[in-house]
């Protein structure tokens, strides 16, 4: 039991380096988009306006996207510190090890996080949707809910 304790406590340690580069790598990232912000353009063209302009348009959505990134990262830090880390906020099951390599600064296993497509369960649980015949387990299941179309003669 002590080496299990010391392996996790050296993959905590690891994913805590991984998560504090990430949280600096980041606030890297939004100063320079602050700077891209402020900036005024060098000539008064139109050309040089307008292209000011998408290049701020596009550097607020990036620092938008990488300020809620610092705040997972943030989280997760807490998380770590807390003993939370690596528990999905969803179901409450451990999070593999391959998502949080991947992402590590997420708070969802991939069960939770998959949205509508899901693994169907074991043979004998599921039946085709005319409830006639088994399905096999290595089928997908979609759900999709019914499109509802408007007529332009209706005024409902």
């Amino acid at each position: 039991m002590g080496t299990k304790m010391k392996a996790d406590s050296s993959k905590m340690h690891t994913c805590r380096t991984v998560l504090l580069a990430k949280r600096e790598e980041l606030i890297d990232r939004i100063y320079a988009h602050r700077s891209e912000i402020t900036s005024v353009p060098t000539e008064n063209s139109q050309a040089e306006v307008a292209l000011h302009s998408v290049v701020r348009d596009l550097a607020y959505v990036s620092m938008e996207n990488e300020i809620r990134t610092l705040a997972e990262v943030e989280l997760s830090l807490h998380r770590l510190e807390t003993g939370e880390y690596g528990l999905c906020g969803s179901c409450g099951e451990g999070i593999s090890t391959a998502r949080l390599q991947a992402i590590p600064w997420t708070r969802v296993c991939v069960i939770c996080a998959g949205g509508g497509i899901r693994r169907s369960p074991r043979c004998d649980e599921i039946q085709s949707p005319d409830n006639t015949e088994r399905l096999p387990t290595n089928v997908i299941q979609f759900h999709r809910s019914p499109l509802q179309l408007k007529n332009e003669d209706d005024q409902t």
